[in-house]
């Protein structure tokens, strides 16, 4: 009866508090159901293998779990009070591992990060998100813990610049995307080509930044090459619109002749023959011009006289040319003074 119960719970608590025999106090807890009473002895004892085994034989009936005065503990609560006990007494790397293992993900890995315990973190992380991905049933909270935790540890390890790992993360959580951001920021061309091959809608997504990074190594003919393949044909031609002009306004009046003439060919693309004949004709313009600026500024040149006078009489033709047609663009930044001279 509950007399009975009152009188073996206190007998029970003397035997705790005076005699200290807990394993005696704990049977009589347990014979009244009193587990919750046990757990909370050996608990406060920090005995916790004692603790586990009562966890792990709490009863499960239904009478216990609707009992409003009966607290029921759960594997967590034990590895939370493991965790504080750790802290306490300085151990950070072991409570952490407590609090993972209770799934408070974001405690632990502040405590280790705090630590500077990166190699402790590596397996744990890629184990868990090896686990998702392999795992037949998740709950929707564990596959959004999961998601927090790889980004969280993704932009720590990054910040570290260990780029290495931040690609297992995003590998193993299958976030191309990022994978990608990377592999182009770090212009690790094959590795990125090499998940087209797998996911060909973000074919794009490499070939436009790709192009972009080949056009800044001057390796036009392979840039242009990319913007078509990346449904960007007109990027090419305003790329080199622009290369062509910033060439012209530093004199630099070579490398202007070759972007006309690449302008020319991708005019010629898309079958705009008037187009094609007008950079055509710059191309030549600035080419001849090209000889006798380097004549007049060099204090050397290889060229024979009867070849400068050709030179010269060939751009004057074609600065004409440009001039009747009003192409003034064409030719605003090179002088006519030069030409005059040297026939």
């Amino acid at each position: 009866n509950d007399d009975d119960m009152a009188s073996a719970l206190i007998a029970a608590d003397v035997l705790v508090f005076e005699h200290a025999q807990f394993d005696a106090a704990a049977q009589i807890y347990g014979r009244y159901q009193q587990h919750h009473r046990a757990i909370e002895m050996y608990l406060d004892l920090h005995d916790w293998h004692n603790a586990k085994q009562l966890i792990e034989a709490q009863p499960h009936d239904e009478d216990h779990d609707n009992d409003k005065h009966t607290k029921k503990y759960c594997m967590n609560d034990l590895l939370l009070k493991q965790a504080k006990w750790f802290q306490t007494q300085g151990d950070d790397a072991a409570a952490a591992d407590m609090f993972w293992s209770a799934k408070h993900f974001r405690t632990a890995l502040d405590l280790w990060l705090g630590g500077k315990h990166y190699e402790l973190i590596k397996p744990k992380v890629l184990s868990l998100l090896t686990l998702q991905n392999t795992a037949s049933s998740t709950s929707a909270t564990s596959v959004a813990d999961r998601t927090r935790v790889s980004e969280y540890v993704a932009a720590k390890f990054k910040q570290l610049n260990d780029i290495a790992f931040v690609k297992e993360i995003y590998s193993a959580t299958q976030n191309y995307a990022k994978l990608i951001e990377i592999y182009i920021s770090r212009h690790e061309w094959d590795e990125a080509f090499s998940i087209i091959n797998e996911h060909k809608e973000m074919k794009k997504d490499i070939l436009l930044p790709y192009a972009n990074w080949l056009a800044a190594h001057d390796r036009f003919d392979e840039a242009s090459n990319a913007f078509n393949e990346a449904g960007f044909p007109r990027r090419a031609m305003a790329m080199l619109h622009s290369m062509t002009r910033n060439s012209l306004v530093q004199a630099k009046y070579d490398d202007t002749a070759y972007y006309s003439w690449l302008l020319a060919v991708e005019y010629l693309k898309f079958a705009d023959v008037s187009q094609f004949g007008k950079h055509c004709d710059r191309a030549k313009l600035y080419y001849a011009y090209h000889i006798i600026d380097g004549y007049l500024t060099s204090p050397f040149t290889s060229y024979d006289a009867q070849t400068l006078f050709h030179a010269a009489r060939f751009a004057l033709s074609l600065y004409a040319k440009t001039d009747e047609k009003k192409e003034e663009e064409n030719h605003k930044e090179l002088s006519i003074v030069p030409l005059l001279y040297v026939l």
